[in-house]
């Protein structure tokens, strides 16, 4: 066997030293990281929740870094680890916890040389073996079918799993209430640090673990490395050893499946309809009380691209403004997330954006959950303005009552989240929110009602049949004092921030200060002015135009309006209005 080798078989199995230097280098660099991390807990001690979403981290780390068992002595102190990791989840106090991170930093220094050690060896067979030994070596490691098990164990990636195999059992929806009812009852009551241990009984730790999982793949042993895996795949293809070459893709498969829920939810049945509702209730309901993180984005990562921005229909951004309360933000506060790195726990999570940190800040902001809401309102609006214009003119405010309501309820809370910036909680800014939650269904159906209107009016004027209500409308706006351009509406200067600060003459003091080596006066004088403009951007609440400020006429009707004879004077004085409106 392996007379003469093809050539690029022959080339990989000369350069394959490369890829194991290159995966021990990156296995023994996550071992060392961590042992770094439990020695900084340690020493500084956990006083956060965040400390905690680090340690599950760490922990996650540390199963999927040391599952390689490359050798009996690896074995050995992969159990050991694992039995240490377990006991460590389950502790209920900290010094326990503590003295337990000290005794598994030994286990894992010991495994990080032996791993070192297997990965030499590897090296040294290479130089010294034939390729038929070494691939003979090799096969005999590929786990067999009934071998392979996950090493995975968290009620929620049990439940994750299931999804998969059985989405049509009302055992496992009844299974995801009860997490979601234990989750949300968690984050309302345990937010003490003290509560948070021991590990294994935290719902909050298995969605980092969940997202861990949906990351990276699922945690199973190890006997062949991944270069083990690349040198195997290529001679068994070679070879045409089907039998083998299907037992090592059985084993690659199921370590990096991708699984995700939007592929299952795009089926079409009823069961997976009721789970998918289950699962989004049960996030939606469970972030009323936390926002350490976004759950909706553990369980559908494949949506979190820009995911503010996607949403589409009014009560989608209505429903956001459920977040304001948790994003009143002291200006120092604020300072601080702006120059803060992000935690480790971060990279549970699959990143979809490279954001900056003013990025994310100013994304999550009020003025952009606010101005979302404020720019769709107004769109919605310009679709329906002949016929709220007709109803205007008619006091028709049966129509318009819950557009009008809305408009008020939005104005104050732009006022609460203006002068409350501040404040972490404000039972009146929840009011109004639960408030205007409750809008959206008669805005639609109005909105349903008025864009019916329209289409009638289209077919009329289309007829050059010009109503009623048309002739209404036209002298209502020719009598209307309030009528304003849509430039001016949309620059008209906001009520007067009482702090003031002259931005020009800010990078002025700076300039000037580093020019003279005060450098302390100049960082003092950038702090200013950077929470100045946070301020100013974070809380930024935007203009709403309202119903009464609106151009005469919706698009589709105004291009009807073009095309009758210019003899007719009260459309003519429409479409100059309407010319004069979006006028620059």
């Amino acid at each position: 066997m392996y007379n003469k080798l093809p050539k690029n078989l022959e080339n990989l199995y000369i350069n394959i030293s490369l890829y194991y230097k290159q995966e021990s280098g990156f296995v023994l660099g996550k071992l060392n990281d961590n042992i770094n991390y439990i020695d900084s807990f340690c020493a500084k001690k956990i006083t956060r929740k965040i400390d905690i979403y680090n340690l599950v981290f760490i922990i996650e780390e540390i199963r999927y870094s040391t599952n390689y068992l490359l050798s009996s002595e690896a074995i050995v102190f992969n159990k050991l680890i694992e039995d240490s990791l377990a006991k460590i989840e389950a502790i209920k106090n900290y010094d326990d916890l503590y003295e337990s991170l000290k005794i598994l930093k030994i286990q894992l220094s010991k495994y990080k040389i032996i791993l070192g050690n297997d990965f030499s060896k590897k090296l040294n067979d290479l130089e010294n073996k034939s390729p038929k030994e070494i691939i003979s070596d090799l096969k005999s490691r590929i786990p067999l079918n009934k071998t392979l098990q996950l090493k995975n164990e968290d009620i929620l990636i049990d439940l994750y799993i299931k999804a998969f195999k059985h989405p049509e059992s009302q055992q496992l929806i009844q299974k995801y209430k009860d997490f979601f009812s234990e989750l949300k009852s968690f984050t309302k009551t345990q937010q003490n640090v003290s509560k948070l241990i021991p590990l294994n009984k935290n719902p909050i730790l298995s969605l980092l673990r969940l997202a861990y999982f949906i990351k990276n793949g699922a945690n199973i042993s190890k006997p062949i490395s991944s270069t083990d895996s690349l040198l195997l795949k290529a001679f068994l293809s070679y070879e045409q050893d089907l039998l083998n070459l299907e037992l090592l893709n059985n084993y690659l498969n199921l370590t990096t499946s991708d699984i995700y829920l939007k592929d299952l939810f795009n089926e079409n049945n009823d069961f997976i309809k009721e789970l998918k509702d289950t699962i989004d209730f049960g996030i939606f309901s469970s972030s009323q009380y936390f926002s350490d993180f976004k759950i909706s984005n553990i369980f559908f990562p494949e949506n979190n691209i820009a995911q503010n921005d996607k949403l589409n229909n009014l009560d989608e951004l209505i429903s956001r403004t459920h977040e304001l309360p948790n994003l009143l933000l002291d200006i120092d506060t604020l300072y601080k997330k702006l120059n803060t790195q992000n935690e480790i726990y971060h990279n549970c999570f699959i990143e979809i954006e490279n954001e900056s940190n003013i990025e994310k800040l100013l994304k999550n902001s009020p003025a952009k959950i606010l101005s979302d809401i404020a720019n769709k309102y107004f769109s919605l609006l310009l679709d329906i303005a002949t016929s709220i214009n007709i109803a205007l003119a008619k006091k028709d405010f049966k129509l318009l009552e819950p557009f009008i309501r809305f408009e008020d309820i939005f104005r104050n809370i732009c006022q609460e989240v203006s002068v409350n910036s501040s404040l972490n909680s404000n039972n009146t800014l929840r009011y109004y929110i639960s408030s205007i939650n409750k809008t959206t269904p008669q805005i639609n159906q109005n909105h349903s009602t008025l864009l019916r209107k329209e289409d009638n009016l289209v077919e009329e004027l289309s007829n050059n049949i010009i109503s009623d209500d048309i002739y209404k409308m036209e002298l209502f706006l020719a009598k209307a004092n309030s009528f304003q351009t849509y430039k001016k509406i949309a620059t008209k200067e906001r009520q007067s921030n009482k702090e003031k600060l002259d931005i020009e003459k800010s990078l002025k003091t700076i300039d000037k200060d580093i020019n003279n080596n005060k450098i302390e006066s100049a960082n003092t004088t950038a702090k200013r002015l950077t929470n100045y403009l946070l301020k100013n951007a974070y809380y930024n609440v935007p203009k709403l135009i309202s119903i009464r400020n609106l151009p005469p006429s919706s698009n589709k009707v105004f291009s009807v309006m073009q095309n009758i004879s210019n003899d007719n004077a009260v459309i003519r004085n429409l479409i100059d209005k309407q010319d004069l409106y979006w006028s620059t």
